[in-house]
């Protein structure tokens, strides 16, 4: 702390008047960051878990199988895993803002996993998946997704424009690991049926 002294005469009195100016304190910004990502990582914990536990209900409600529960989950632990290892690499640290992208990740990539097991499971096979509509259709509700959140990038505000950048990246993973890495998955967990023709040949 440093401060200044001065002398100053009132014109109406004539009095000296003494004038003591302290700057403002300059106790950096760090700490208090610190001590508020602190808080803010458990309860983004916590609300993880709640998210992981509400969505895994939901996915047992609809698909009926803890197999097929549990393989719409691999895209989304890859994309969050995949996200955070991008933002070290990128140097763009975990912050108030953009840690909400984890729980954000699992609430984005869900839906998409769901109709991947429907359709999947009504074809039977990774080429008559591809040619289907879903793929395009997952795709495209991706591009408009990734067109709105890469907007958030070109924000001032470091922390929005954070949370644009790194939700950008998982929408791009989330559409990978769904459309491609899910069918593979699922292949090898519900093995292509016979063709009926080969069975009535042998009957």
């Amino acid at each position: 702390m440093a401060s200044s002294a001065g002398n100053s005469t009132d014109c109406g009195t004539g009095l000296s008047t003494h004038v003591s100016l302290t700057p403002v304190s300059t106790v950096p910004f760090a700490p208090q960051a610190f001590f508020s990502m602190s808080i803010a990582l458990p309860r983004t914990c916590n609300a993880l878990l709640f998210a992981l536990l509400s969505i895994a209900l939901v996915l047992l409600l609809v698909l009926r199988s803890v197999l097929n529960a549990a393989l719409v989950f691999a895209p989304l632990f890859l994309t969050a895993i995949f996200v955070l290892a991008i933002a070290v690499v990128i140097g763009m640290p975990l912050n108030m803002a953009n840690i909400l992208v984890v729980p954000l990740i699992f609430g984005l990539g869900v839906d998409n996993g769901i109709h991947v097991v429907e359709r999947f499971l009504h074809n039977k096979d990774f080429a008559s998946f591809m040619r289907s509509s879903t793929p395009r259709a997952i795709l495209l509700s991706s591009m408009t997704t990734l067109g709105a959140f890469a907007s958030l990038s070109l924000s001032p505000h470091q922390g929005t424009a954070s949370i644009g950048v790194l939700l950008s990246i998982a929408v791009v993973l989330l559409l990978v690991f769904t459309v491609f890495l899910l069918p593979i998955l699922l292949g090898i967990a519900h093995p292509a049926r016979k063709v009926v023709a080969d069975d009535l040949s042998q009957s």
